[in-house]
C-alpha cells in the first residue's frame, strides 16, 4: 500500500521522540504540550492506481481530537451469520452455526497486518489478501503460502461475513472487537479475525 506523502512524519526517528521524552520523561516545556492529545492516521482517500513500485494508492490525512474514542465516533455492532453475511440483525436462534475443517499441514498465511514484522516472514501493513509464492522478500510473497495461490477467502478453513455494499463511504476508526461463539473438536484451536476492505 502507499499512502502518499503526507503519511510520514519527517522527523520521527529524531525529534519527534526527543520532544515526546523531553516533555513527558524530564518535564522539559516543548512544544507537544500545545498537542492535541491523540493524533491517528485516517486511511483510504486514495483512488486505487498502482504507483511505479506497483503499490495500491490508498491515501490518508492525519486527524486530531481531545477524546479517545473520537467524540463523533458510534459504537455499531454487527453480527456473524450462517450465510456469510455480516449485519446488524441478530442471527435467529434456528440459525446453523458456521463451520470448517482445519488442516494443520496447510495452515493459514499470514499476509500482512503485523507492524513489527519478523523480517523474511510477516510483512507489515495491508496487503490484498492472495496467497503468492514466498521468495524470502516479505513484500513479493508470504510465508506459507501454497499454489494455486489462492484468495484468502476461497480457502474451505477460512470463513468470510460480508456486509452488503455499502450505501455511503464510513469511517473506521476506534476499538474494533470480536465476540465468537466457537466449539472445536481439537485439543487446542487459535482463531484469528480480520477486518478486510472489499
Amino acid at each position: 500500500m502507499e499512502f502518499g506523502p503526507d503519511a510520514a512524519i519527517n522527523d520521527f526517528a529524531t525529534d519527534f521522540h526527543l520532544r515526546w521524552f523531553d516533555h513527558f520523561l524530564k518535564g522539559k516545556a516543548t512544544a507537544i504540550a500545545s498537542d492535541a492529545p491523540v493524533r491517528l492516521f485516517v486511511m483510504g482517500t486514495g483512488d486505487g492506481h498502482k504507483d511505479q513500485n506497483g503499490r495500491l494508492y490508498h491515501g490518508g490525512y492525519w486527524k486530531t481530537a481531545n477524546t479517545w474514542p473520537l467524540q463523533e465516533a458510534h459504537a455499531t455492532t454487527f453480527y456473524l451469520h450462517g450465510d456469510g453475511s455480516l449485519s446488524a440483525e441478530r442471527p435467529a436462534a434456528t440459525d446453523k452455526p458456521s463451520v470448517y475443517t482445519y488442516d494443520p499441514s496447510h495452515p493459514v498465511p499470514t499476509i500482512g497486518g503485523s507492524f513489527s514484522p519478523e523480517r523474511g516472514l510477516v510483512a507489515a501493513g495491508g496487503f490484498d489478501q492472495r496467497e503468492r509464492e514466498f521468495t524470502g522478500d516479505e513484500a513479493k510473497g508470504f510465508y506459507g503460502s501454497q499454489p494455486p495461490y489462492l484468495p484468502l477467502r476461497s480457502r474451505r478453513d477460512v470463513l468470510v461475513f460480508e456486509t452488503a455494499a455499502l450505501a455511503q463511504d464510513v469511517e473506521v476508526i476506534g476499538p474494533v472487537e470480536v465476540t465468537l461463539y466457537a466449539a472445536s473438536t481439537a485439543i487446542d484451536t487459535d482463531f484469528t479475525a480480520k477486518l478486510v476492505d472489499v
